[in-house]
């Protein structure tokens, strides 16, 4: 039979194991990283300031953005390149590899490539 104690310490190891989670799953989202993407729809709008660029991939929740407020600046230049290669790569069928951060609380894009895949 457990007793109060018992109960107290298996809580605080699944209170301590869900912090570690949380934790390690926040500092590796802090990291970014590269996404592999078959894309399901691009957006592109100016609605809050400048011109920003949205690209979805399927099988991923998330979306990885260019030109967000709050995130480094990227030239309107460089995301209407990056939006053409979203649409060849939409419009083909290939994957586009993203590379980001989330530096700024979003998926931001820094760099995206098209292979012959």
């Amino acid at each position: 039979m457990f007793n109060s104690k018992h109960i107290k310490i298996a809580l605080s190891a699944v209170a301590f194991a869900g912090a570690l989670a949380a934790g390690s799953a926040n500092a590796s989202a802090a990291e970014g990283g590269t996404a592999h993407c078959t894309v399901s729809d691009i957006g592109s709008d100016n609605y809050e300031g400048p011109m920003r660029t949205t690209i979805h991939c399927l099988n991923d929740p998330g979306h990885y953005t260019a030109g967000n407020v709050n995130c480094r600046a990227v030239s309107e230049e460089q995301q209407k390149m990056w939006v053409s290669m979203a649409t060849a790569a939409l419009l083909s069928g290939k994957k586009l590899t993203i590379y980001w951060d989330d530096s700024c609380g979003s998926r931001a894009i820094h760099t995206i490539y098209m292979f012959n895949q």
